[in-house]
């Protein structure tokens, strides 16, 4: 077994043993709110710990496309494939996917990373946020990003002095986003 070889095996096999602990274990978490400095401090369960980094484990719906995939399975792919020297890899797999069927992975990719990246917000936030409010922070904030980065190519135009502000008075407190300012 080449070296490369033995470092991905344990690199799996450390990956695939974080687990969390069986028993209630505790640690105390101090956020500090941003808006008014309140120092708070939770307990919160070590498993928080221990099942963020169990998400490197998506990595094995990769390698079931792969073992699954019709071009990995099918004889005259498997020939038209070794005749040409094509590794059919999980690379390859993809590639062939964004090409038959692009706006489906597309989608599977976008919607995944949406709910990982909610879910590990929430985990973190849970003592500030709920679980829509994440969603809504997670999807909002690249869309909002982007157009503030086409405002801030676009030329640059004079406020009229009768212009009104948007107001955000109506909002909670705690829910206020203000815009940022260029």
């Amino acid at each position: 077994m080449s070296a490369h070889r033995t470092v991905q095996l344990s690199i799996e096999l450390a990956i695939c043993a974080i687990h969390p602990l069986p028993g209630a274990f505790y640690f105390t978490w101090t956020p500090v709110d941003s808006c008014d400095g309140l120092v708070s401090s939770e307990k919160v369960p070590v498993d928080l710990l221990l099942s963020l980094p169990m998400f490197l484990r998506l990595y094995l719906i990769c390698r079931v496309m792969l073992l699954h995939s019709r071009l990995f399975t099918d004889a005259s792919s498997r020939s038209i494939g070794a005749l040409n020297r094509i590794s059919f890899n999980t690379r390859f797999v993809l590639k062939t996917l964004m090409t038959i069927c692009p706006g489906t992975v597309l989608l599977v990719v976008m919607l995944s990373m949406w709910i990982i990246a909610s879910w590990t917000l929430r985990a973190c936030e849970r003592f500030v946020f709920t679980i829509m409010i994440i969603i809504m922070i997670i999807i909002i904030t690249p869309t909002d990003m982007s157009r503030h980065r086409h405002e801030s190519q676009a030329p640059q135009q004079k406020l009229q002095p009768h212009a009104k502000k948007p107001s955000y008075s109506n909002l909670p407190s705690q829910y206020t986003f203000h815009p940022l300012s260029h």
